[in-house]
């Protein structure tokens, strides 16, 4: 890699208690930050715990707002790149500092790390004289707990590394890292939420949505669609859209089923057609945006009657989230305003008045003989539709 005077630098945290699987997980990391941020991978660069990457300053607001979205990345800063040379991080500290008196900054705090042990100064010595250079000469104040402006130095084996702005990245794993599942992604706020936090422990994430025409209009699938819009930006990769036709089974049902157990027998289906998909793509689970007692189907006497429907493996993230948990993160990640449109989906058009909390086994069983299951969710899947996004660009591919 190049020295420059301006340098990308990138921290990780949980990557690196991962032994002997680190560099695999490294790699992963560096391909996505190229990817998403469009960086060669060529400029970029693992060393001493911290990747190190050239970049454009004209690109520097788009790539920095690409960083905030890969899993994997903790934080991350422009750093200035200087020599072993204590007269020229002095030099380079004071322009930073009279830079951020400028901005408004009274208080500073000098935070150091010596890796290179060989550095004529140790950290403690580096922080006591740098602090007194720039409260002198830039007439600013030390404030070791809250102040205005930290000046972050790292000595390390190659070079010394000043930067003052550190960004905050997701945290948590590469996407892909753990493998992938298939989530049943609603029109609600829970989902997304769900899709998120899977993420976020290196899964790649695929959603299928059960349509409903006539009864759910176009206006409710392409609001899923602007969701699964908002979770692709965080997935790297293209993520996928399947559509499965559920009007079929929803009519059947309400034709020979009590309505008191049609939730929980619309949910067995919906998992049913999943699992399909799942054995059909290779995925390694299903996932479901439930929290624990949040509605009836979300009782563990129906949450245990839905996860009978196949032997897959269902992953629950928000299982011990209340609702305002999830609505802090829905914001956050940018599909609450989108999830609160009033467009319903199916299971909300097909709810019964008075749903039943503990469904029976051998009820459900006795209803579900009444319907022709095969040929149900074989239409399911033939009328299917499949949509492919990418986070970054702003079209879908449809098949």
């Amino acid at each position: 890699m190049q020295e420059s005077e301006k340098i990308l630098m990138i921290g990780y945290d949980e990557i690196g208690l991962k032994g002997n699987n680190r560099r695999d997980f490294i790699n992963r990391l560096i391909s996505h930050i190229s990817h998403a941020a469009h960086i060669p991978q060529k400029d970029l660069e693992h060393r001493q715990g911290r990747i190190y990457g050239n970049f454009s300053q004209e690109r520097k607001p788009e790539i920095f707002n690409r960083l905030t979205k890969i899993f994997g990345i903790k934080w991350f800063s422009e750093a200035e790149l200087l020599p072993h040379s204590y007269e020229q991080l002095q030099e380079a500290a004071l322009k930073a500092a009279k830079v951020k008196k400028k901005q408004g900054a009274e208080t500073f705090k000098i935070e150091t790390r010596r890796s290179n042990k060989d550095f004529e100064l140790n950290s403690r010595q580096i922080n006591v004289q740098l602090g007194d250079e720039v409260r002198i000469n830039a007439e600013m104040q030390v404030d070791v707990h809250t102040p205005d402006v930290t000046f972050f130095v790292e000595v390390r084996r190659d070079h010394i590394y000043l930067y003052t702005d550190p960004h905050d990245g997701p945290g948590g794993l590469p996407v892909g890292s753990n493998g992938s599942v298939l989530l049943l992604i609603s029109g609600g706020i829970d989902s997304p939420v769900a899709a998120w936090h899977l993420m976020k422990r290196g899964l790649a994430v695929d959603c299928v949505y059960f349509h409903s025409p006539p009864y759910t209009g176009e206006k409710a699938l392409e609001k899923v669609r602007n969701l699964v819009r908002v979770l692709s930006q965080w997935n790297i990769e293209s993520m996928q859209l399947f559509v499965p036709y559920f009007t079929g089974i929803q009519e059947q049902m309400v034709e020979e089923m009590p309505e008191s157990i049609w939730t929980v027998a619309q949910r067995r289906y919906m998992h049913r057609i999943a699992d399909r998909l799942l054995e059909r793509e290779s995925y390694h689970g299903l996932a479901t945006g439930d929290s624990v007692g949040q509605v009836a189907s979300q009782t563990l006497e129906n949450l245990q009657q839905i996860d009978q429907s196949t032997d897959t493996l269902v992953l629950r993230p928000l299982t011990g989230f209340d609702k305002d948990e999830i609505i802090s993160i829905a914001k956050e990640i940018g599909s609450f305003e989108i999830s609160i449109q009033p467009y319903e989906d199916c299971c909300v058009l097909f709810a019964p008045g008075n749903p039943s909390t503990r469904v029976k086994g051998d009820r459900l069983a006795y209803e579900e003989r009444k319907l022709d299951d095969d040929a149900l969710i074989e239409e399911a899947l033939t009328r299917m539709q499949v949509e492919n996004y990418s986070g970054y660009k702003d079209q879908y591919e449809m098949s």
